[in-house]
Order: structure tokens, then sequence, then C-alpha cells
């Protein structure tokens, strides 16, 4: 089992190039890969993919192996709104699953929002904003995809730009800079950078604890 930093690093890598995607696919199809783990904008690359024989048989795997959520956006997490939740434990949920991205209580990497002002909404709000993190998107946290004309791919948060180079921030707090003129293409993927499969990771206790690190954290 990968961390989510090992996992986002190793998507990064497969989706750099087109030529990787069919190796991609195929982890997926054996189960060496999980669909869940996919983030909305590699889901988005690989189903809306120029060449039919990747977005076709992107569609047809995912369509299979992606379950479809269960009573509403919270599903079997409900649950956890019902659990007092340990503070303790939920810090290691969030170093575990949430710091490669969000930094809090001295633990992560500032990539996603500032997660004190979201943590002090109602924890049923909360709950939702994680296991539906494209709901709302603030819109300088939207993933970009920009596309090099040697034929790269990089994703990320929009870190920053000049007249002269463009910078994409991921998971890690991990740069890349690409100089202008080597810049085919950039595009808003109008998507976070939060993969939507976060439910899928931990159970409804953990959700619990979580919830509880969260929201102590922005009573402080």
């Amino acid at each position: 089992v990968y961390s989510p930093a090992v996992r986002r690093e190793a998507a990064e890598a497969l989706f750099s190039r087109d030529e990787r995607l069919p190796a991609f696919l195929e982890a997926l199809e054996s189960g060496t890969a999980v669909a869940s783990h996919l983030d909305p904008v590699r889901r988005t690359a690989l189903l809306g993919h120029s060449r039919p024989e990747i977005s076709e048989r992107a569609r047809g795997i995912l369509n299979e192996k992606t379950a479809t959520p269960l009573a509403g956006p919270m599903g079997k997490h409900r649950e956890a709104l019902a659990l007092p939740g340990n503070s303790t434990a939920g810090a290691s949920v969030f170093e575990r699953e949430c710091a490669t991205c969000h930094r809090l209580a001295g633990t992560g990497s500032e990539v996603g929002p500032d997660l004190v002002e979201r943590a002090s909404s109602p924890r049923a709000e909360l709950l939702v904003d994680i296991l539906d993190p494209n709901r709302s998107v603030q819109s300088n946290y939207v993933n970009y995809r920009l596309d090099t004309r040697d034929g790269r791919v990089v994703t990320g948060v929009l870190a920053r730009e000049s007249a002269s180079s463009v910078t994409l921030r991921r998971g890690e707090g991990v740069e890349d800079t690409v100089q202008r003129q080597g810049i085919a293409d950039l595009t808003s993927m109008g998507l976070s950078l939060m993969p939507e499969g976060l439910g899928d990771e931990i159970s409804p206790a953990e959700m619990a604890d979580l919830l509880a690190f969260l929201q102590g954290q922005a009573r402080q």
C-alpha cells in the first residue's frame, strides 16, 4: 500500500507522457492501481483524451471500477457525525492522508487552502467538503494542466507566473517551472487538486477522528 505522496508522484510521472498511459490503464484493469485514487484532473484527462484508444478504454475501466456513492455525498461516513472522534488519532490520519497538500499544526505542505477557517464550519459541512472537494473550489486553488511543446504534461495549482515563465505547485509542495516559449497550452481544469476518493481510504471511525482534529485546531 503506497502513501498518498508516493501515489501522487507516480501518477505525475505516468501522466507526463501519453505513451505511458496504456501501461497505467493496464494497471487499473489488473487492480495494481486503484481507480478511486485518481484525482479529478487525471480522471478528466483519461476520459477526454484526444486518442480514442485511450479515452474509450478509460471509460470502460472507470465505469466498472468506480463504485456509485451510496446515500448521497456522505455515504457510509454519515455515521462519523455521531461519533465523538479522537483528536490525537485524527492527527495521524491527517498526516497520512492530507499533509501532502495541507499544512496544519506544524505538519504538511502549503499547497491547498488553509484549513483552520474551513474547519470552523458545522461538522456536516466539513465532512461534505472532505468527501466532495469539487463542490466549492476557491479560484486560486484550481488545478491547471500545462502541455509543453516537447510533449510533457504538468499539473498543479498556479503558484507564480511572469512574463517569461509559469510555475505550478503540486503535492508535497513540489514546483514545476516552465518557460513560456516552451508552453503549448495552459488550461484551467476547474477542479480541485484534492482527490475525491478519500472516503474510500479511511473508515467512519477514522473520519470522526479527522473531524475532531480539524475542528480542535480551529478552536485554538
